[in-house]
């Protein structure tokens, strides 16, 4: 599992963002979570293993980096992302 949460450097949370991790090892492992109101992220069912991720929001990469199994990430973002707000 890797848990985390995104914001921006704002504070502003990025709900609905799409979270994918890919396994480095195996690219054809993948795992995907929406980050949800409270602006949280919980990727299940990963091996241990190191994942690349890769936050998306409206077509726009807020950030990529590599993370392995049992990570707790705080991801903060100058990436600027619009759509519509979830309330």
């Amino acid at each position: 599992t890797i848990r985390g949460s995104v914001h921006g450097s704002d504070g502003e949370l990025f709900a609905r963002a799409l979270v994918l991790a890919r396994g480095v090892d195996d690219r054809g492992e993948q795992v995907t979570d929406v980050v949800d109101a409270a602006g949280r992220f919980e990727l299940k069912t990963l091996r241990d293993a190191s994942y690349d991720l890769t936050i998306i929001q409206d077509g726009i990469v807020l950030d990529q980096r590599r993370a392995r199994s049992g990570a707790q990430l705080e991801i903060e973002t100058t990436q600027r992302a619009r759509g519509c707000s979830v309330e």
